[in-house]
């Protein structure tokens, strides 16, 4: 299969403090693990999430999109955003729908529907105001967050308050800081649990339950702040030690299921979510439900997959089958089944689609000044996320391919047909040979010629045009070798960096 890995990067910070980046930056690393679990068996690409991405983004593209966006342009609200615009593209991507990430990220919300269905949530007030007085029914101890933050931000050991001063203190350091109301709920004393559930419909399962095991001695209060969740080093984090299963009574570990199952589906949680618990006299109450959790190797989801039996690979080929089996798609083979078809073959070469493994070479070869001098911009420097864009994510119709070299099967060159006239039934043609020991062994005929038959078998043209230097006498006389007619010259058209030179026209017919 070809699979998306879509993520966001924070490249600005419009709320909160420095370090609350961690945590938005742990997606870049869960990426890298997941291309190391899947890369053998399928294309992976990697994509950071922008506005020209979503709208480049269409079903022929890819199988299936991994979505791991946890906000947009900044803004958290954005892990919404980007959801409903795949949705509206027609992409099948995995976790749940924009609807059900803007509930869940609303805290008060999601704890007003899990009370009004009888599931239990420690009692709670929002404060949109340091001057509000404090709900009578609510008792001391007391614990301060932002309403619509995710990743335990702005969570900190002043987050447990012990009295009016302290709550609000607390209260406006939150609508300072973080520009948002303040979620103030009972501090519930207990131990702290977590319920990794997947699947969908019917089919719904809730994997073995998952502890976080306090293990302070300065007296701090036993949360899973911001320091314990992602400051690696820190005594908090170091103090925070995660153990699945958890040792748990079969009455206190049927009611964390039931709830948990509960919540997923009351919520409309997809294909994987986790539902933060703490427990009080075997009574399980309900923290958060966060739908699309972390699911890096380390994080309390993979834990609790690890101990289900499922290896990491395993995990999120699992997250992957639930998201195409919810659209009624059986799931594919290996990328090898897929798109390393052989589109075009002689003795010599084979073509076929470029891979996302192959744009380290492609970016190398653009790269090289000998052969970059003869590209439309010579100076320009090429990275991966400009070729993922240029050549993997083209909605045009274009066909990018490699060529390959049929005695070694190494990859040698590339090729392409692109600006795709659907009226004329024409497009431009281009190639290089970037392996500098395969030039001149005569591939350059035989990539014409497969890129001429690929133009007439697979897309209907009638004919191909292409663009040659006329200081570039051996390309010259490939193309005439193969058949092209020159059909005019423009004058100093191409820039070489030592001057202007003039462009050969090229035609054949298909």
């Amino acid at each position: 299969m070809r699979i998306c890995i879509l993520y966001n990067v924070v490249r600005g910070q419009r709320r909160g403090f420095p370090h609350d980046r961690i945590s938005d930056d742990d997606v870049m690393d869960t990426v890298r693990r997941i291309e190391e679990a899947l890369g053998d068996r399928h294309d992976v690409v990697p994509l950071v999430v922008s506005r020209e991405v979503l709208s480049d983004l269409n079903p022929s593209l890819f199988d299936v999109v991994l979505n791991l966006c946890e906000g947009f342009d900044g803004e958290v609200r954005g892990e919404a955003w980007v959801a409903a615009a795949l949705e509206m593209a027609g992409l099948v991507y995995t976790g749940s729908d924009p609807l059900t990430l803007g509930l869940c990220l609303d805290k008060i919300k999601t704890k007003h529907i899990l009370r009004a269905n009888g599931l239990k949530t420690p009692p709670f007030q929002l404060f949109l105001s340091s001057n509000q007085k404090l709900d009578p029914s609510l008792r001391f101890p007391l614990i301060v967050k932002p309403f619509s933050e995710d990743a335990s931000v702005g969570i900190t050991t002043d987050s447990v308050v012990q009295n009016r001063l302290e709550l609000f203190k607390r209260v406006e350091f939150i609508l300072n800081h973080y520009s948002q109301g303040a979620l103030v709920e009972e501090y519930i004393e207990g131990r702290e649990l977590n319920a990794a559930v997947m699947g969908n419909g019917c089919k719904v399962q809730v994997l073995p339950i998952s502890e976080v095991v306090f293990r302070f001695d300065d007296g701090r209060p036993r949360i899973v702040d911001y320091e314990a969740k992602w400051m690696e080093g820190s005594d908090a984090y170091k103090g925070t030690v995660g153990v699945c299963p958890a040792d748990l009574s079969t009455e206190a570990a049927s009611a964390i299921r039931k709830a948990a199952l509960e919540a997923y589906r009351l919520l409309g949680c997809r294909d994987y979510a986790r539902v933060d618990f703490r427990l009080r006299d075997n009574i399980p109450y309900i923290l958060e439900v966060n739908p699309n959790p972390g699911i890096n190797t380390d994080s309390g989801f993979a834990r609790s997959s690890a101990a289900g039996g499922m290896s990491y690979g395993d995990l999120i080929e699992r997250i992957i089958h639930f998201a195409l089996t919810r659209h009624g798609i059986p799931p594919k083979g290996s990328d090898g089944e897929v798109k390393e078809k052989v589109l075009w073959g002689s003795d010599l070469i084979n073509l076929r689609y470029v891979g996302f493994r192959d744009l380290d070479m492609i970016m190398e070869w653009f790269n090289d000044p000998e052969i970059s001098v003869r590209m439309d911009d010579p100076g320009r420097t090429y990275d991966k996320q400009d070729l993922i864009r240029t050549i993997i994510l083209n909605s045009s119709g274009d066909r990018n391919l490699l060529v390959i070299d049929r005695r070694t099967d190494r990859p040698v060159g590339f090729c392409s047909l692109y600006d795709i006239d659907r009226t004329n039934c024409s497009g431009e043609i281009s190639f290089l040979v970037g392996e500098r020991k395969f030039r001149g062994k005569g591939a350059g005929k035989d990539i014409l010629k497969g890129l001429v038959e690929i133009a007439g078998r697979d897309m209907g043209l009638k004919r191909v045009h292409a663009t040659v230097l006329s200081t570039n006498e051996r390309s010259l006389r490939i193309f005439e070798g193969a058949g092209f007619r020159r059909v005019g010259t423009l004058m100093g058209a191409h820039n070489s960096g030592e001057g202007m030179v003039d462009e050969v026209l090229f035609e054949s017919a298909v």
